[in-house]
This record gives structure tokens, sequence and C-alpha cells, in this order.
């Protein structure tokens, strides 16, 4: 019977992949997660004890914090596991001292190259085809952006292995088939070009294989290779491996006399094209489709370079210049700088001397033509070219005159030339494996060699990057001020003033001496009224539209349109196109900035309050399409907008409140809709403040916004509060029924906020009552909707069915004619909810369904989430597990991509539930530890709570089926800590639970003896929140058996 092929497979090669059939994931939770798959993972497969596993993850660090860390990272993994559809029992073996992966079940393509290499030392005739996979395997180094002790020793003696394996092939070949030799000496070489053993044989057999020019070629890359590397020659084993048969095949052929050169002989050329001194980072595509542009094969025969200041045109330029040289033969780089050139005529006479002339007076242009015509191997690369006049008209000239003349130019905005090919250089890319990152790091290595990436600094410096757009000037300049700042430091410094982003050195000319300098250099060029246009524009956040900047700048230019343009042909701005069709333009944030900076305050104050203005209409006007079909348009407006909006309210908070409370009546929506509740509860207290005392009205759209958003966010007690407050104002106002609409919500949150017997809720349903009969007769339909949604609820709770269905389905039957799909859900929501009461629970999860589908639609993702949740309660109870993990999962996807993480708390939770329900207690205690965690974290008291209660529900379950005497004292502590937590938390309302968990206990209690029992639960009473939660974290490892 043949062995079974392996169920997960680990590629360590490249970016950390770990696969099961059609499922794969790259991402993991924690950087110590995708640590502890890799090493694992990595030859040889046994089981490693867990003391040496914390002591690689978290070296010279105390063991008693590390272990817990070791845990919670070990379930990760296994979430990880448990992602790619492998079941861990099958491929993870961990006990309670070491951890392993199943050598059976578990197959990774270091292994596979293990096996290959062996292959290949063992069986000659297997040897080419065993390292030809073992190349296909070797793409990419180990485990790339990891740069621990263990990583790096792994990555050197996997190298070092290919590479002896590939030249001890390359030798044997070298004189029967030299050029698979070459070929495989070559890819021994590329596995570290500065790898002197591998280079020397490289240069040995070239010169074997009689290919002496290509030896000698080879041996000018290794000096640039070196210098640029190093600082440093190649060393002298390379030289001479070189020198004697150079020499040789130099005096082969004799000498023959020099000659005179003539009209017909090119002149020779000095080489112009700089070498820069530091490593180039990144740019990989952009550099491709230069090459592929202006190849011999290409098309282009000028190609511009455009983009903004400081985003690298230049060092990429030289680049390219550099690779151009190296792979054509014969081919000459001619760099000629226009920085301090203005004119046609100046950049006639600047080329005319790069190419060995003498200044000159008179026509040039026949001249340097006929020259040109004689270098047809020459390349001409013009440097920063925007602010040179006439350049247009004498291009044209020579690509006319010249027909083998190609042109790389770079500048902020193209030429205009014919036939010319733009290529836009936009900032590097901002993610944690990305050039941003990388370049920063490149820089600041050089004064810092110490300087790695940990969990503590990869943020901050990510967020340096995000901070400088990506560009690669202000990178380096950033860099410098690592050696003696930490990020988080130079982060700080660098927000408050950019004019610390200056090279602190003479090496570089004016334009790249400061981020400063070189958008200086392109304001320059602008007119008068393009610069004040500019500055107004820097108001703008995350972007505008075309009728945003024409209401915002209407007092600076008649045709805003006309100056957008020469803004953006000057690459201080950019224009896309929305997926709507309309156009949208941006800023990079170091533009706004430095543009900011250099307003006035007199212009900046016209700037806000114009900008303050504008969106106060365009949010009012969104909000009128809210109570319509076409409700999603509110959402997307607001989404799009949502940056400039949030700038306007801060504007508005400090001298504008009216203006502020127009607009964050017309915006709550969207932060309860985004789960952004704390921050729109801020701005709104705030605004509410400031409000004069006779704008009663508007006092009372605060109030009543305050009041629904904390409603959301199950801050009853709070929303009671605002809700009354809201229906005093709307009454002192005469807006009665806008005071009859709030009279329903704050019974609602009344009802919510206290626990109160039903003759209670019936007091509370009667003011309820009271005010839909008048909103039946005086409101509006939206109004009317409403107070028939609460009414419903309150019926629902009261347990007359009838009636809850009668009103929520009038309420519902109300929002389809309005055409308000989030009401409809709602409604549909609490139909369904009322079914779970009275226990139907089929019917129940079909209605939640419906309006899950809905939710989906209208995209609003927390209450996507909230439905999710509902369902995994409802499937709990049908027993489900399956339809209920898939809600689990589902839900915990969804809030970890928004960032939701008290909503994540829920779905950690609802994790815990589902392997509870299945018996599978050691994941069910991970997932509600890890919930407890995030609870704490978050400081949301109530899932806090709920996680503690089902973690002792666990511990009991556990207790009841098998009756140690540590499980029932333990069951009884973890009962006392409970009680604790909700001494100390003092939660705003009681939690009402499946079951009263003291009834639960009754059976430990009758076990242990009331006296036990007692004294094992007031151990915990002196405990403060931190040790009690601890209690929690640590079982069962806190009481032994």
């Amino acid at each position: 019977m043949s062995a079974s092929l392996p169920k997960l497979r680990v590629d360590l090669l490249g970016k950390l992949r770990l696969s099961a059939g059609t499922r794969a994931t790259t991402r993991f939770e924690t950087r110590r997660t995708a640590l502890l798959l890799a090493r694992l993972a990595l030859p040889p497969l046994r089981e490693w004890p867990r003391e040496e596993l914390i002591e690689l993850l978290w070296p010279d660090e105390d063991p008693g914090v590390t272990r817990t860390r070791f845990r919670q990272t070990l379930a990760s993994l296994r979430r990880a596991l448990d992602e790619v559809g492998t079941s861990e029992e099958e491929v993870l073996r961990a006990s309670r001292a070491s951890v392993g992966l199943e050598v059976e079940q578990v197959m990774s393509d270091v292994v596979e190259l293990e096996s290959c290499l062996r292959r290949a030392s063992v069986n000659p005739e297997l040897r080419r085809e065993a390292l030809d996979r073992a190349l296909e395997l070797y793409d990419h180094h180990l485990l790339p952006g990891f740069y621990e002790t263990w990583v790096l020793s792994e990555r050197d003696r996997l190298e070092d292995r290919l590479r002896s394996a590939l030249l001890s092939l390359a030798a044997s070949l070298a004189t029967s088939e030299p050029e698979a030799a070459l070929a495989y000496a070559r890819a021994a070489v590329a596995l570290n070009p500065l790898s002197e053993v591998a280079q020397e044989q490289l240069l040995k057999l070239l010169v074997q294989i009689g290919r002496p020019a290509d030896a000698a070629r080879h041996w000018k890359d290794l000096e640039r290779l070196f210098w640029k590397e190093l600082r440093t020659q190649p060393p002298s084993s390379l030289k001479a491996a070189l020198e004697a048969p150079v020499a040789r095949t130099v005096t082969s052929a004799p000498l023959e006399p020099a000659q005179e050169p003539s009209a017909a002989t090119p002149p020779a050329l000095t080489r112009t094209l700089p070498t820069p001194l530091d490593r180039f980072v990144g740019r990989f595509a952009e550099q491709e489709r230069l090459l592929t542009l202006l190849s011999a094969q290409g098309t282009a025969r000028l190609v511009t370079l455009t983009g903004p200041p400081g985003v690298g045109k230049t060092r990429l330029a030289l680049e390219v210049g550099h690779r151009l040289e190296s792979t054509s033969t014969g081919l000459t780089v001619l760099y000629v700088s226009l920085e301090r050139v203005a004119s046609g005529e100046e950049t006639l006479q600047a080329i005319y001397e790069a190419m060995g002339g003498q200044r000159a007076q008179g026509a040039l242009l026949p001249t340097l033509i006929q020259r040109l015509q004689l270098q047809p191997q020459l390349f001409l690369l013009l440097d920063n070219a925007e602010g040179v006049a006439g350049l247009t008209e004498l291009l044209q000239r020579l690509l006319q005159g010249v027909p083998s003349l190609r042109c790389l130019v770079t500048s902020q905005h193209t030429l205009q030339v014919p036939g010319e090919q733009e290529v836009v250089l936009e900032p590097l890319a901002l993610g944690p494996d990305d050039a941003a990152l990388a370049l920063l790091l490149d820089r600041a290595r050089q004064i810092r060699p110490n300087l790695s990436l940990t969990p503590q600094n990869t943020a901050e410096l990510l967020a340096l990057c995000q901070d400088l757009d990506g560009l690669p000037l202000a990178l380096e300049l950033a860099a410098a001020w690592l050696g003696m700042l930490s990020p988080e430091q130079t982060r700080s410094r660098l927000k408050r003033d950019q004019r610390l982003l200056v090279r602190r050195s003479s090496e570089a000319g004016a334009r790249h001496s400061s981020l400063h300098a070189a958008l200086e250099e392109s304001i320059k060029r602008l007119t008068g009224a393009q610069q004040a246009i500019l500055m107004r524009l820097a108001v703008f956040r995350g972007g505008w539209t075309l009728e945003a900047a024409e209401q915002v700048c209407e007092d600076l230019s008649p045709v805003v349109l006309m100056d957008l343009e020469a803004l953006r042909t000057a690459s201080l701005i950019s224009a896309y196109t929305q997926p709507d069709g309309e156009l949208r333009f941006k800023m990079l944030e170091t533009v706004r900035t430095y543009a900011q900076q250099r307003q006035t305050p007199e212009g900046l104050q016209q700037a806000q309050e114009s900008h303050l203005r504008y969106f106060c209409r365009y949010a009012e006007e969104h909000y009128a399409l809210y109570e319509s079909p076409k409700q999603y348009c509110y959402f997307e407006g607001i989404a799009q907008e949502s940056e400039n909006l949030q700038g306007a309210l801060e504007y508005a908070q400090q001298s504008e409140p009216l203006q502020g409370a127009r607009l964050a009546t017309a915006f709550w929506r969207y932060w309860d809709r985004r789960g952004q509740h704390d921050l729109g509860v801020s701005l709104m207290e705030s605004l509410l403040e400031a409000l004069p005392a006779h704008e009663v009205a508007l006092q009372g759209g605060v109030q009543e916004a305050l009041g629904r958003i904390l409603y959301s966010q199950m801050r009853y007690a709070r929303s009671l509060n605002y809700h009354r407050q809201a229906y005093e104002s709307y009454k002192q106002a005469g807006e009665l029924s806008c005071a009859a609409q709030v009279q329903c919500q704050a019974a609602a949150s009344q009802r919510e906020a206290h626990s109160r017997p039903n003759e209670d809720m019936s007091a509370l349903l009667a003011d309820c009552l009271e005010g839909y009969a008048y909103l039946e007769h005086h409101g509006t339909l939206p109004q009317r909707a409403v107070a028939s949604l609460h009414c419903g609820t309150f019926y629902t709770r009261l347990g007359n069915l009838e009636q809850a269905r009668r009103y929520l389905e009038h309420s519902l039957a109300l929002n389809r004619i309005i055409g308000n799909q989030r009401s409809t859900f709602v409604g549909l929501f609490l139909l369904g909810h009322a079914e779970r009461c009275c226990g139907d629970l089929r019917a129940a999860a079909a209605l939640e369904r419906e309006a899950l589908i809905m939710v989906q639609q209208i995209g609003d993702d927390f209450a996507v989430a909230t439905v999710l949740w509902n369902l995994c309660g409802i499937y709990l109870k049908l027993n489900d597990l399956e339809e209920a993990e898939t809600c689990v999962r589902e839900g915990l996807t969804l809030t970890r991509q928004l960032g939701m993480r008290s909503r994540e708390t829920v779905f950690l939770v609802g994790m815990g539930l589902v392997y509870t329900a299945r018996d599978q207690v050691e994941l069910a205690r991970e997932w509600l530890r890890q919930g407890l965690q995030q609870a704490d974290a978050t400081d949301d008291v109530s899932e806090l709570l709920n996680c503690a209660n089902q973690l002792v529900r666990l511990v009991l379950k556990e207790a009841l089926v098998e009756p140690l005497p540590h499980r029932q004292r333990l069951t009884a502590h973890l009962w006392g800590s409970l009680q604790r937590l909700e001494q100390v938390l003092q939660p705003e309302q009681s939690y009402d639970f499946d079951e009263p968990l003291e009834n639960a206990l009754e059976p430990i209690k009758s076990a242990l003896g009331p006296l036990d029992f007692a004294r094992e639960r007031d151990r915990a009473l002196h405990y403060d929140r931190g040790a009690a939660l601890q209690v929690f974290l640590l079982y069962p490892e806190n009481i032994a058996p």
C-alpha cells in the first residue's frame, strides 16, 4: 500500500506560504506565528522542546512572560492551520514539553530542495536533473524580511550547499559542455554576487573556455559591484584569476601604428554617466519597462520620465543608463544635467561640451547633429528638463536629424514632442515587504548598522514611510535622523517641522539638498494665481472633485480647471478617474504639508471657511438621500469625502460650532455604520458644549444623534440622558414631531438601561405608544416607521408576539414604501429576534438570512457583523455547528479587515462557544482567552465579563465530566474571580446569561462541600482587575492536581 500524500505544504523560499489542497494563506496574525511555523517546517522535522522554541522566538526575555506568549503564538498557528482547512490533530504534535509537525503529513520546499541536493551528490546520472529542480525551487532566498540569527544561519547554509553543488557541476562540464558549465557558474554567482568563491570560478571558467573579452567585461562589472555594495575594490584573489590570461590575450597580436582620426572616425567620448555610491532599491517593474521601451528593439526614441519632486526620477534614470551600458555592446550613455540650464541654446552647448567639444559661439545645432550622426551607439540622458525653455523644438530637430538617436529625459511634465512616450513614476509602495521600507532601512543602516526590524519598531517605520508618501528623497533624508532618534521620535519631529528633511552634507546639488528645496524649485515656475490655488487646495484631505475645487477656490481664479491642469502638469497634484467616471484630484501629503506651512494665517482661515461651507452643503444634500431609495448614495458620498468632512468638523469645533452642528447631524449615521462611535461621540459632545443657548433646535438634533449613536454602542444610560435632553430641546423649539420620535427612542433607551419587571416595561410601552399615536397623525413616514419599530420591540420583550409582529410588519411596510433599505433591514432583523424569543428558531434564521443579504447589498459592515453574530447564536441553539462556525469565521474576517476590535471580540467568544459545543476544550479555551485579552485591551466591560463567564462554564463542564478535586477547586476559584471582576468593573447594567451560573455550580458545591467551595471562591476577593484576569489567562496551570 503506497504512502498517503502530505496534507500540508509550507513554502519558505520567498514569502512564507501555508497551503493544504486548494486553500492557502500568506497572512499570519503575528510575526512570531510565522517564525514558529518556519522553525517547525525547516529540516530536520522533529519535536522541539518548548523551552528551546521560546528561546529562539524571544531571546534574552523573561521566560515567565514568554511562556504565556508562546501559548498564544501556538494558538495563532492552530488558527492558521484551521484557516487552510487542516485539522491540527493530523499535522501538529503538541504536548506540555514539546511541539513538532508530523513528518509524514508535512512537506516544504526546503525539504524538497535538500532532497534534490542529496540526489545530486550521490547519483551522478541524476545530478543535472536534480540541480535544475533545485534552481526552480530556489527562486527566492529563505524567509526574506526575517533577520533573526537562526534564520540568517539557515539561509547561509542553504545558499552555500546549493552554490557548492552548482560550482562542482560547472567544473565537471567545463571541457565537455562549456556553455552549460557557464550557465551553472552564473547561477551560482546569482545566489550571492558578492561570493568570492563563485566569482573566482566564473572568471577562471570564462578564461578556460576561451572568452577572455567576456572575462574582462565581467571584471569591470565586478569593480562597479564591489564599490557600490562594499565601497572597496574586488579582492586580489579575483584579480589573480584574471590578470595572467588577459595579459596574454592583449599581447598576443602585433601592435599596429596609431592612426590620425579622420572626418569619418567618431571622436572619442569621455564617460559622463555618474556612478551613485549608494545601493539602488526597488523599482524593478519600472526599470524593465524603461529598458523595453529604450532597447534597440523598442519602439520609443524619446521617453520622458515624469513625477513629483523627490520621487526618484534622476536615480532611476541613472540606474537604467548603467544597465543599458552593461547589456548593449558598444553603447555609450551621454548624461547631461540641465539643472542650471534655462534655454534650448544652453542645452545645445551643454550636450556639445559633454561630447568633448569646447564652448563655442554661433549656430551649434548643425555641428552637434553631425557629431551625433558619427555616434550611432550614443544614448542621450537629459536630467531635470522641466525648467528649460525651447527644449521641445530642440529635441524634435535632434531626433529628426539623427535617426539613430534615442533619449531618456527626466522632467516633472511631458515635453509635447511628437512620438514622445511618457512614463509616470509613482512613489514607492508602502507595505511591509515593499520598497519604501527597504529604502528607509538601507539608508538608515549606513549610519546605524545594527538597526533591525522588530515588532515594536516595524509599525512606526511603516507609518514614517506613509507620512512621507513613499518619496525616495524624503525617505533618504529621514533615514539620517534614525541614527540618533527612534522611529517614533523621528515621526513626531517631522510632523512638527518638515524642514528637518535636509541633507546635512554637501554631496548633492541644491535640488536634492532638502525636500523643501525640491518643492520650492517646482513652485517657483508657477504663476501667482497657480501658487495661491495650490496653497488653497492644501485644505483638502484625501482628495477632491472638480466641483469642490471650483467652489473652494472661486475667489482666486475665473477658470480653476485651467489652473488645476497646470498643477497636474507640474506633477504637484495628480488626477484619476473614479469607478463612476467622475474625475478626482489628490495631492501628496508632503506637498500638502509644505503648502500649508507657506500659508499666511489669514489665507489658511479663508481656506478653512470655504472648505467648511462647501462640505456643510455637501453633507446636507446627501443626508436628504438617506430616507429614500437612493440611500446607498448617502453612504457612498459620505465615505468618499469622509476625510474632508472630518477635517471640516475639526475646524468647526474650534471656530464655527453652528456649521459644525449642521455637519455632524448629517454625518453621524456614517460613524454609526462604520463603528466609529467614540469618534462621533467625542466630536458631537464638543460641538454641543460650544452651541449658543438659543439654538435649541440644533441642540436637539445633536442630542438626538448622540442618543442614537450611544444606543448602538449599548451605552444605554448615557443614551437615555441625551434622548431626554433632545426631547426637551425639540419641545422648546416647537419641533413636536421630532419630540414624539425622541420620546419613543428615550423609552427604548430606558428599557435597555434598567432591568425592570413587566409592569414597569408596560409603563415605558405606554410612553412609546403615546409618541407613536402623535406621529401617526402628524409625523412623516420615516418618523412613523421608527416609532412603530420601537413599539414592536417592546411587545417582543413582553412576549406578546402577535402585537410585536403587527407593529414590526407595519414598520417594515412603511420602510419599503420609503425605499429605506437600512430601516427595512432593521425590521427584518427585529422580526427574526421576535421569532427567536418565541422559540421558532428556523423562522428566526430565515428572517436573519434575508436581513443579512439586504445589509450586504447596502454595504453596512457593522450591521453585517451584528447579523452574523445573531445567526451564530441561532445555529448554536439548533446545534448546527457547521453553520455557526461559518458565521463566526465570516464575522472574524470582516471585523479584522475593518479594524473593528470590539466586534472582533464577540466573534472570538463565538469561536470558543463553537469549540465548547464540540467538546474541543483546549481550542475553546484558547479562543476564549483571546477574547478576554482583546476585551481587556479595548476596555469592553460587557464582553470581558462574557468571556470570563464562558471560561467558568468551560472549566465547569470539564469538572462535571471528570470530577477530580483539583478541577472542582479551580471551578470555585474561577467563579470567585468572575464575581470579583464584576465588583471591580461595576458595569452599567447587569448581564443575563442563558442559565444563571450560580445554579449550574450546585454540583461542584455539593462535591467539595460548602466550606471548601467558599474558601476557594473567597481567595479571589482581594484581587484587583489584573490579578483576576491572570487567573483566567493562566488556568489550568494555576492549580496543580
